[in-house]
């Protein structure tokens, strides 16, 4: 259960530039792991762990000595393929790793001990947030995710533990890096009983309601999932989705969708304008809700999708084997500016002028005119 900022992680192939009636792309740059190892020596990184910053592309990960076995951070420009900055890292073993926006912070999930880690770049320093209880409260799931929202805030996934380490729910939590403080906004639990509170779903001895997906937006407000599931085990089957949007600390809107699944997006705006996609069985569609009302964007299946500031929406689809990128504005016939063979990790950076695909093996940079 993760939120990804308009990231799609698939598997990196051929890419052919292709046009958009007022907007297209320009390849930029390109960093492989031919060129990481060029300026890291003998420094060991996994391609997979490296965070791009949303802000401006900017790249952030850890790598391992192989004679000490220690781990270091490094922040590298893309464009001059530059290591900017560097450091060595007080923990000896990571799960989880985030970069903010603008690339002055980072939040690590370490292990033993299973803690919550700092970094401020320009300082060079680690401050570590929090650490499991020894008790009950909120407690590091192995593979909790880490999402920032802003430069100043992240969030993640934590379970709520009994004074005997038993799970007794799941709590959306805050990491605020004014205080660098850890602070619980909702759970599953109450997530799961607004929502039923909002849609007043039918009933059934053979239904249940399960929260799904998670997609985080700014002003502490997320869209989330309510799904509907009859049978059990392996006679389970999910007969839709409820999409909703919560806002801190408790108010719950419902965002009336068709019979399907849903796939949210993005959140973005104020008022909120929510982006999601219909999965249909054969046929998908993304749609963009806004002052209560539904706009189809394209009817494909995104896999991911971003509102942007320059008035685009980027959109990353399944097209038959393909995996196609479009900058769409809205009233406009969309064409895709980017196909793909097979696909990779999609991100489109904050202000809409650059588009990052991230591979197996390298990360291409990409200018987006409107």
């Amino acid at each position: 259960m993760k939120r990804v900022p308009a990231v799609l992680v698939l598997v990196f192939a051929f890419m052919m530039p292709g046009a958009l009636f007022g907007a297209s792309v320009e390849k930029e740059s390109r960093v492989s792991s031919s060129v990481l190892k060029n300026i890291l020596g003998r420094q060991l990184v996994d391609f997979s762990t490296i965070d791009i910053a949303r802000g401006d592309g900017k790249l952030f990960f850890l790598t391992r000595d192989p004679d000490t076995r220690g781990l270091s951070w490094h922040l590298v420009d893309p464009s001059a393929n530059k290591v900017l900055k560097s450091g060595s890292c007080p923990f000896k073993v990571f799960t989880q790793s985030a970069v903010s926006p603008d690339g002055t912070s980072a939040l690590v999930f370490t292990k033993y001990p299973s803690a919550l880690w700092h970094l401020s770049v320009s300082a060079g320093k680690w401050t570590m947030v929090y650490q499991n209880p020894q008790k009950e409260g909120l407690a590091i799931l192995t593979f909790s995710p880490l999402t920032y929202v802003e430069p100043l805030k992240a969030y993640t996934l934590l379970d709520l533990w009994d004074a005997g380490h038993f799970v007794i729910d799941s709590c959306v939590s805050l990491v605020n890096l004014s205080s660098l403080k850890v602070e619980q906004v909702t759970s599953l639990r109450k997530l799961k009983e607004k929502a039923l509170a909002a849609v007043k779903p039918e009933s059934g001895k053979d239904l249940s309601y399960q929260v799904g997906l998670i997609r985080y937006g700014e002003g502490e407000k997320m869209l989330y999932t309510l799904k509907a599931v009859t049978g059990k085990g392996k006679k389970a089957r999910i007969l839709r989705d409820y999409l909703l949007e919560f806002t801190a600390p408790d108010k719950v809107s419902w965002i009336k969708t068709p019979e399907g699944g849903v796939l949210p997006l993005d959140l973005a705006g104020e008022p909120s304008q929510a982006l999601f996609t219909l999965m249909g069985e054969k046929k998908g569609s993304v749609i963009l809700f806004k002052e209560g009302k539904s706009h189809v964007v394209i009817e494909e299946k995104a896999l991911a999708g971003r509102i942007l500031k320059n008035g685009l929406i980027g959109i990353a689809a399944l097209n038959g084997p393909k995996l196609s990128i479009y900058l769409v504005k809205q009233g406009e016939k969309p064409s895709p500016v980017l196909s793909l063979g097979q696909a990779s990790s999609v991100l489109f950076t904050d202000d809409g002028k650059r588009l990052v695909l991230k591979g197996k093996s390298e990360i291409a940079y990409y200018k987006i005119s409107p």
